[in-house]
């Protein structure tokens, strides 16, 4: 079973849909949270959540573009532990693609900007500021110097 060996894949990278026989025999399963894109399908008990989510987003990552998708509508669809791993990799994981909320369509640029804070170039503000400590980078290096 093609599943079993390459993780999570689309029913076009299967070959075609599953037969129903087929999905009761190896416990497979359907996952697609919104009307974007296409399903990926997973053996349920085996694979791991966030492989599935991963692999979907990177699978859908055009047609989630092309929707004007956020991560605020993608966190609305998600349910159980679906999402709690998306609260985990949405800033693990770098996913400017995705705009935090409505307010920054895909289709507008994001431009790098450089934190006042930190002075460190960020795109998304959000996933920015849950890593940022607020110093800059050579204020650290002198403390580390003077405390040697």
């Amino acid at each position: 079973m093609l599943l079993k060996h390459l993780g999570p894949q689309t029913a076009h990278e299967l070959g075609g849909q599953p037969k129903a026989d087929a999905r009761r025999l190896y416990n497979l399963w359907k996952f697609n949270p919104m009307t974007v894109g296409h399903a990926v399908w997973y053996i349920k008990d085996e694979h791991d959540t966030r492989d599935i989510l991963e692999q979907w987003l990177i699978e859908n990552r055009e047609a989630l573009v092309a929707a004007d998708t956020t991560q605020a509508a993608l966190t609305y669809n998600l349910l159980g532990e679906y999402a709690e791993v998306w609260e985990e990799i949405k800033y693990d994981t770098e996913y400017d693609w995705l705009p935090s909320n409505i307010s920054e369509p895909n289709n507008t640029p994001q431009v790098e900007v450089t934190c006042p804070r930190c002075d460190q170039p960020f795109r998304n503000l959000p996933n920015h500021l849950r890593t940022c400590d607020g110093k800059p980078e050579s204020e650290e290096t002198e403390t580390e110097t003077a405390t040697e």
